[in-house]
């Protein structure tokens, strides 16, 4: 009995870990929309790493990737700067 007992807890405790990573990366999403809702480049880069990589995808063919957070940064404040509004929903 106290081995089934145990496999529960330690699957409770990986469901409530997987819970709770699903949460982070959604705060992180919904953050990143809300930023470029403001137009808020700045703080948008700082969700990336100082060695990240956005890769893009543009009708189904890799594109060049932007690489670090001042190509970043510069790539997101290049592509918003033409909208007068912008508005994001996440589900």
């Amino acid at each position: 009995m106290a081995d089934l007992c145990t496999v529960n807890e330690d699957t409770l405790e990986k469901r409530i870990r997987d819970i709770e990573d699903r949460m982070a990366i959604k705060h992180v999403v919904d953050t990143f929309s809300i930023l470029a809702d403001q137009k808020e480049t700045g703080q948008q880069i700082l969700l990336f790493t100082e060695n990240a990589i956005v890769e893009l995808v543009v009708q189904g063919q890799p594109d060049s990737p932007f690489r670090g957070r001042k190509q970043i940064g510069e790539a997101l404040a290049a592509f918003l700067k033409d909208f007068e509004t912008v508005y994001h929903t996440d589900g």
